[in-house]
């Protein structure tokens, strides 16, 4: 994890908000794909998320909330660079597929970030964008892949 504003703000919620608020996105073992850089990238992601979605509901600053989503789009493309490495050695052959549907959910988040900096941005239309792409993205793209890695197949 990077040490960071997220990290401060992680702190400050931990002992404070958590409880108050419900998490967008609770964590569940069949998240797991079983690649534990995967898993533990995921995890941190979805803490992320969890704390961008607190910090809206406690009503943080404008200024917090962009830096939140700019820290969770370099934290996805991290991780989104790191998939791509792996599909690469193992010969992926959905890789132009699955990337593609990388850089459009960063060309997405992307977007929200630029209304957020234009103050024209609505709350809930991002916590229920990132609830679902994380939902659908590890659940299909990322979960077939970790299950070609997994059974050791090179395409």
């Amino acid at each position: 994890m990077h040490a960071s504003l997220f990290g401060t703000l992680y702190g400050r919620i931990e002992y404070g908000l958590r409880g108050l608020t419900v998490a967008l996105i609770d964590w569940k073992s069949e998240f797991s794909l079983g690649i534990p850089e995967i898993d533990a990238d995921h995890a941190d992601l979805v803490e992320h998320i969890n704390v961008l979605h607190e910090q809206q509901q406690a009503g943080a600053d404008h200024t917090t909330i962009c830096y939140l989503l700019v820290e969770l789009h370099v934290r996805i493309k991290e991780h989104f660079e790191q998939e791509e490495k792996l599909m690469q050695k193992y010969g992926y052959d959905a890789f132009a597929e699955h990337r593609a549907d990388h850089d459009r959910l960063l060309n997405e988040l992307t977007t929200f970030i630029s209304d957020v900096q234009a103050i024209v941005f609505d709350d809930e239309a991002i916590g229920e964008w990132l609830k679902r792409w994380y939902a659908v993205h590890s659940q299909t793209h990322d979960a077939r892949l970790v299950q070609l890695i997994s059974a050791g197949l090179r395409l």
